[in-house]
């Protein structure tokens, strides 16, 4: 599956395990006012680490030699919520161009030893 639609999968189930326990929490909070709902990122974690994990989703395919480990970090990342995701590879991106950048530079600067 190409990068694109992992991340697509990845953003898309993040934020079905947020709007999930959203909505399981909101009747709770209106009838329970005082109670402290601290628990909330950690049930949307867990239910987002469940979807990312049932779906097969590895979007660390390329980093680890062990398919698990990627599978186990993405279900991390997924159940940290869809802006974890998005920042997460906005700065893979970033590292890229950089690397882009400065390979040539590199080169160069071997050509000349």
């Amino acid at each position: 599956m190409p990068i694109d639609s992992i991340i697509n999968t990845a953003i898309f189930l993040a934020m079905a395990a947020q709007q999930i326990v959203e909505a399981f929490v909101r009747p709770l909070k209106v009838k329970f006012p005082t109670w402290d709902l601290w628990w909330v990122i950690y049930a949307t974690w867990i239910l987002g680490g469940v979807f990312a994990w049932g779906a097969g989703v590895n979007l660390f395919s390329q980093l680890f030699v062990n398919p698990e480990w990627g599978r186990v970090l993405s279900a991390v990342v997924i159940g940290g919520g869809s802006q974890l995701v998005k920042t997460l590879f906005k700065v893979g991106e970033a590292v890229v161009v950089l690397a882009k950048s400065v390979t040539p530079l590199i080169e160069t600067v071997r050509g000349k030893q």
